[in-house]
């Protein structure tokens, strides 16, 4: 995804995930269709990574499509 793709990005800490807004631009989307996706931080043996989806507690109907999370998203 890059930078054109992105509306906003906001951080809760809570849920220790991003919460990252998709421009009209990368999803084919109008403004009162869906267009979000969470990252999620996870832990493990003193490492971390990242774990994308459209379906998290932070988003309900305001999802991306399946097709238009980046490709490592995709499942």
């Amino acid at each position: 995804v890059n930078d054109e793709m992105i509306e906003s990005v906001s951080w809760h800490p809570e849920e220790r995930s991003l919460l990252v807004a998709l421009s009209t631009k990368a999803t084919n989307a109008t403004k009162d269709n869906g267009k979000y996706f969470v990252v999620t931080m996870k832990t493990a043996e003193k490492s971390i990574h990242w774990q994308c989806s459209n379906q998290h507690p932070l988003i309900t109907e305001k999802a991306v499509h399946n097709n238009d999370l980046p490709p490592s998203c995709r499942s």
